[in-house]
């Protein structure tokens, strides 16, 4: 990618871990200079399946201490909730 100091290698491992969850582990060495980076999944699931239809009437239930809220345009406010709050 254009503007990096330096080429990343870079490599994804999905895997299952016992009988319900999925584990997914993420590497990044640099090749020829150090460069920051900071690599993260945004995987989204449709719950229903295959061709069910749209994910907007799912609940999620997050085991984190803070999130951090969004706008209309999904543009993360800068705010956090720290305390247990249902979205």
């Amino acid at each position: 990618m254009a503007g990096f100091p330096g080429d990343l290698a870079v490599m994804v491992t999905c895997m299952f871990v016992g009988s319900n969850k999925l584990a997914i582990k993420m590497e990044a060495k640099p090749q020829n200079k150090a460069t920051p980076v900071n690599i993260a999944s945004h995987t989204y699931w449709n719950l229903g399946g295959h061709n069910s239809g749209t994910i907007l009437s799912h609940d999620i239930q997050l085991f984190a201490s803070s999130i951090t809220p969004v706008d209309k345009n999904l543009i993360p406010t800068g705010d956090y909730f720290g305390k247990r709050h249902r979205l």
